[in-house]
């Protein structure tokens, strides 16, 4: 075995080294999007109709600021919406919310179009800095 030779308290000091190796490369080692979702997810609770709702779930009370950017088909406005966007931007049909430093908990966003809209019209971005690496990173949320 390969541990012959090695005293026992060698051996678990470099187990115990592994171990710890491991936790701190783990999330640099995943894929993005991956270590991306599990900072915060997003999906649509309602995509479809009168009204359209987001769901977003902040799981990293470090993230900074979130950028959330709602597309809608071209033409259509905005009624209603809570919270109010930030801005909207008629001609290209998107509207956009800042969260800045949000905590950690789930947010809401519901919004009424000045017509009903069908499956698959709408799509959100959801973008964030990664609070340990820095990297900015963008969610695609499709619609239902």
């Amino acid at each position: 075995m390969f541990t012959e030779g090695i005293s026992r308290p060698a051996c678990s000091l470099w187990v115990k080294l592994l171990i710890l190796a491991q936790a701190i490369l783990s999330p640099a080692l995943l894929p993005a999007d991956m270590n991306a979702g599990s900072l915060i997810q997003a999906e649509y609770v309602q995509a479809q109709g009168s009204r359209i709702v987001l769901l977003l779930k902040v799981n990293a009370p470090a993230v900074k600021a979130v950028i959330i950017t709602q597309y809608l088909p071209e033409g259509v406005a905005i009624t209603s919406a809570a919270p109010r966007p930030n801005s909207f931007d008629a001609k290209h049909a998107k509207a956009k919310w800042l969260l800045r430093d949000p905590g950690k908990g789930s947010f809401k966003i519901s919004m009424e179009p000045d017509r009903p809209l069908k499956a698959g019209e709408v799509r959100a971005e959801i973008r964030f800095r990664d609070p340990s690496s820095g990297t900015l990173t963008t969610l695609s949320i499709p619609g239902k």
